[in-house]
């Protein structure tokens, strides 16, 4: 329906809110050249395609932000089509430490990662318990603008339909409607989505409940999913850790653009300390392994200052790309909110006294 209504809640901060993966003109930027294979069995793995613009890259719902084990080779193809390759794999890593100890949830080659929420007594000193990962419930979701519940409609999506807010899925808070007089409310002349199919038009009630309330994401595409660090045999694939006790929750969204933004992922995650235990000294980033075309003449750096880690051709003539080759970027356009005083952030329009955005702390690169 076109013209539809959502109120939009406020945001929910979190330790590290949103980070943003920009493909400037193809890939990201990264490290290792060595192309281990993936040793351990994945529990839930499911892969889509992230693919609205031209950027045709894998996801993977165990951290891989780009998925080298869908294709056997590289993730990311850019442009679409072309049979162009510029990245490799990437993976979302945290580490921190609890009780001097250094932990880590992270996605390198293998993944610590498992599909699903962890289920957590609030303000217990016990860990989270990880769901069961083979469960369907923790596949990746998608959704786009158009879509419908109703399994009766040409435009019937299960996914939108299935929408998990009870594991975390952004959701609108009451019915979808045709705003005709933008005064904000519903009135009965107006049409509207019938979302849980009763028949009415329900409101915003101030509660968010599954199967009554519809998704609320950005973008023409919009996937989602929840993981947790929280299986102990996990951790065997890396670095053999104790958890760190994360749940995260992942979105990924981009334009049909013919612009610039056709050329971008953005990325959103919300992360939550499941494990019962404080955590100290939290460093979250993204692990990635760049292939510009023919990988044995990439270059990586960084700029402070824009927040931007990227990678490019050594010279204007790549063996799979011919001349003029691309470059690639991960930009983090909201880093973590920290106390700040005297300072003011801004997030989504609200403005929030004596807070800062922290910015790109860290950048390295090793063979």
């Amino acid at each position: 329906m076109s013209g539809r209504t959502q109120n939009r809640p406020p945001l929910i901060l979190s330790r590290f809110p949103t980070i943003i993966l920009c493909l400037l003109s193809s890939s990201i930027f990264s490290q290792d050249e060595c192309k281990s294979p993936v040793l351990s069995k994945p529990s839930a793995y499911h892969s889509v395609q992230f693919n609205i613009n031209r950027i045709n890259n894998w996801l993977a719902n165990d951290g891989f932000i780009v998925s080298h084990r869908t294709t056997g080779h590289s993730g990311c193809e850019w442009p679409k089509g072309s049979g162009l390759y510029d990245y490799y794999t990437a993976g979302i890593c945290l580490v921190g430490q609890v009780q001097g100890n250094i932990r880590s949830a992270a996605a390198e080659y293998s993944s610590e990662w498992s599909p699903g929420r962890a289920i957590y007594t609030p303000g217990s000193n016990s860990p989270g318990i990880s769901v069961d990962p083979h469960d369907t419930r923790y596949r990746m979701y998608t959704v786009k603008p158009g879509d419908s519940a109703d399994p009766t409609d040409p435009d019937y999506n299960v996914d939108y339909a299935q929408w998990p807010v009870g594991d975390g899925a952004p959701a609108q808070d009451g019915e979808l409607f045709d705003d005709v007089n933008d005064n904000g409310l519903h009135d009965p002349f107006e049409s509207f989505e019938d979302y849980n199919l009763n028949g009415i038009y329900d409101p915003p009630d101030g509660q968010i409940v599954e199967g009554e309330d519809p998704p609320l994401f950005n973008g023409d595409r919009y996937h989602w999913f929840v993981m947790n660090d929280l299986g102990e045999e996990r951790h065997a694939n890396l670095w053999n850790t104790e958890p760190l006790g994360i749940e995260l929750q992942a979105g990924y969204y981009g334009f049909a653009d013919d612009g610039p933004l056709g050329d971008v992922m953005f990325m959103e995650f919300l992360v939550v300390n499941k494990g019962g235990m404080p955590i100290d000294s939290v460093f979250f980033g993204i692990w990635n392994d760049p292939d510009v075309g023919d990988s044995r003449d990439d270059y990586s750096g960084c700029d402070r200052e824009l927040d931007l880690a990227y990678a490019y051709n050594a010279d204007n003539d790549d063996e799979d790309y011919g001349v003029r080759p691309p470059a690639a970027g991960i930009s983090l356009f909201q880093g973590p909110l920290v106390d700040s005083p005297g300072d003011t952030a801004k997030v989504h329009g609200q403005l929030l006294p004596g807070m800062q955005m922290m910015k790109m702390y860290a950048y390295t690169h090793y063979t």
